[in-house]
């Protein structure tokens, strides 16, 4: 067991105290205790960590509890049921009930899922949540309920939950089109007066400050195009983008001109190979590539950095990849990265919320797309989007 769970355990049970007999014996009555119980208890912090653990963990889901001490619940629960799990625990921790036959699809150190259900309720003191589970196969064996009847109840629960989800979707989008016309207006005054005072100043105009100005307009014209984008996607709602031929080639021009300022501050070189036709929409793609280009920069080296965008043909599709320089995303971050709000460990030097790749992943969905990270060719990283080919 995990050092700091045997030491409360052995706490509690003053007559162990340093015995190494009474502390053997103690053991192995864990580990009997654990290989025939059928049930998973945990307690989870104040942060949503794993605190305690005991029970079946090894025998169902071939986990040892110490390796599981100190993970956040999301790292052992499958992401599809993220939003409901963090929603239900939210309600337990702040006294809203106890929650009951909680389902919830448990990993396994083999990347696999295995189907439990749960119970939970407000904890005390250090434990701000107690759950205890139970293998879904174990409750379906000794279930006396007709096999119709817990269908029934089965497609009742997932027929409410289906529309309770259409309900937030349908408000995340609502919210998303208010949000990015809101902000759009601040951008388009921000990006129009930037223009005005250089062509109201003429000649009069210090260099250095028109370089100022052009750059204030750059990021505000940068950000107005993710507003506009993220609208366009909002209004859309679920239906399929109108995607069209595009030109790859002006997509990367256009990405590499705003960002112009950024690349000089960090005086990197840019080499873009030749871009293929791609179906896609020009504005979602500029977004996209304006995000990777703009995090090689940032996470790259600090100065005389080296980025490349190159392309290759994959089948019916183009990979189109941004490599650079710097730290490389260890293995177990590539997928988690593009999750909502998730930063690289240690990774404090650049500001930000995790947010930026997660909308460059919504985006490659809507486009019919898929993006991903892997090792650079000469260490860094190599950022990819796959599209496909123009009609």
């Amino acid at each position: 067991m995990d050092t700091r769970v045997t030491e409360m355990r052995t706490n509690r049970s003053p007559r162990l105290g340093s015995n190494p007999r009474g502390l053997a014996s103690s053991r192995a009555r864990d580990a009997f205790f654990g290989s025939v119980s059928r049930e998973l208890r945990l307690s989870l912090d104040h942060k949503g960590r794993l605190l305690f653990l005991e029970g079946a963990w090894q025998s169902l889901l071939g986990w040892l509890p110490e390796q599981l001490h100190g993970w956040y619940w999301g790292e052992l629960v499958h992401p599809g049921d993220h939003v409901r799990v963090g929603d239900m625990l939210d309600r337990v921790a702040a006294g809203q009930g106890a929650e009951h036959d909680v389902d919830l699809r448990i990993a396994d150190p083999e990347g696999g899922y295995r189907l439990t259900y749960w119970s939970f309720v407000a904890g005390s003191g250090a434990d701000s949540i107690l759950g205890l589970g139970r293998d879904a196969a174990d409750m379906r064996a000794q279930s006396h309920e007709e096999p119709s009847a817990r269908l029934v109840r089965r497609n009742a629960q997932l027929a409410a939950r289906l529309s309770e989800l259409e309900d937030r979707y349908t408000a995340v989008e609502r919210f998303a089109g208010t949000a990015a016309h809101q902000l759009a207006e601040p951008l388009i005054i921000a990006e129009s007066s930037a223009i005005l005072v250089a062509d109201e100043l003429g000649a009069d105009l210090d260099p250095m400050l028109r370089g100022r100005l052009d750059a204030i307009g750059r990021g505000a014209a940068r950000a107005r195009r993710l507003m506009d984008a993220l609208l366009a996607d909002a209004r859309t709602g679920g239906r399929q983008l109108a995607l069209r031929p595009v030109d790859l080639t002006s997509v990367v021009d256009e990405t590499l001109a705003s960002l112009e300022p950024q690349i000089e501050e960090r005086r990197a070189s840019i080499v873009a190979g030749p871009m293929p036709n791609v179906q896609g929409e020009p504005r979602l793609l500029e977004v996209v590539l304006e995000n990777l280009v703009s995090n090689a920069l940032k996470y790259g080296p600090r100065t005389d950095g080296r980025v490349e965008i190159s392309a290759e043909p994959r089948t019916d599709r183009w990979r189109v990849s941004v490599s650079s320089g710097g730290m490389p995303i260890p293995a177990e971050e590539a997928e988690r990265i593009f999750e909502p709000f998730h930063r690289v460990p240690g990774e404090r030097r650049v500001p930000g919320i995790g947010l930026g790749l997660t909308i460059c992943a919504r985006l490659m969905e809507r486009l019919d797309g898929a993006i991903g990270v892997e090792p650079g060719a000469e260490g860094g990283n190599a950022f990819w989007i796959d599209l496909r080919r123009a009609a």
